[in-house]
């Protein structure tokens, strides 16, 4: 199994305050990667240095086996904080404008990807009326312009009802399955985490202090008889001292 990106040793300061420490992850192909921590671990600082958008103080990372950074981020579709969208208009014109961004030429890509997050029946339906769980897909549609190997979700569910929920988790298990789109997706709802992730990582204070398999996950968090004594919520504050 290939791997789509390594960071090692990658840390980030601002002034004499260091956010990310000495950082060392992997995902590989065909991963649901959950990234754990609590607010303020440092989650958004290493998704920010793994786009571009932060230069890292120390470290280096490869993208899909390779230091060309620059080739390696086409490749790599986003959705960071609140997304970025046209609310005065409509879904499919919000994808077209980003094929023309992103020099993608075929508008039928706008169509496909409008089918794939279910809003091709939203018509000439403006985004400053769609609920907060159609924005989101609209946001992760928009990232699926030019057909990226990796999806950066930073916290795709923050605020989104139990329908908007299912909709993003069925949503991101279908890109994972059926397009074969390596996710990395940060989120403090763990509840909803364990049922998507393959892979994890948890960080506190900005360091990495554990990684494991969604195997592993359930031999630690089950008896031998496969009885339950903790979920994920409660693995990882036992992992980062309750604290």
């Amino acid at each position: 199994m290939s791997v789509i990106l390594r960071t090692n040793h990658l840390t980030k300061r601002y002034g004499h305050r260091t956010v990310v420490d000495n950082l060392s992850m992997t995902i590989h192909e065909g991963d649901i990667y959950g990234f754990i921590g609590k607010n303020g671990a440092g989650k958004t600082t290493l998704i920010r240095m793994i786009t571009g958008l932060a230069a890292p103080s120390d470290g280096n990372l490869l993208l899909f086996g390779s230091s060309n950074l620059l080739e390696g981020r086409k490749q790599i579709g986003t959705v960071i904080e609140s997304p970025a969208l046209y609310p005065g208009m409509t879904a499919r014109e919000n994808l077209i404008t980003q094929c023309k961004l992103q020099g993608v030429t075929d508008e039928s890509q706008a169509d496909s990807i409008l089918t794939l997050i279910g809003l091709s029946d939203t018509g000439k339906k403006k985004v400053k009326d769609f609920s907060l769980g159609m924005r989101q897909r609209l946001a992760i549609g928009l990232s699926l312009v030019g057909s990226p190997k990796l999806l950066v979700l930073d916290e795709p569910i923050n605020g989104l009802d139990p329908e908007g929920i299912k909709e993003i988790r069925d949503l991101i298990l279908k890109l994972n399955h059926d397009r074969n789109i390596t996710v990395l997706i940060s989120s403090h709802i763990l509840g909803e985490l364990s049922r998507l992730a393959t892979r994890y990582g948890i960080i506190h204070r900005g360091r990495l202090i554990e990684e494991f398999t969604e195997t592993q996950l359930f031999e630690r968090c089950h008896t031998k008889d496969g009885k339950a004594e903790m979920d994920l919520e409660e693995y990882f504050l036992n992992a980062i001292g309750g604290k």
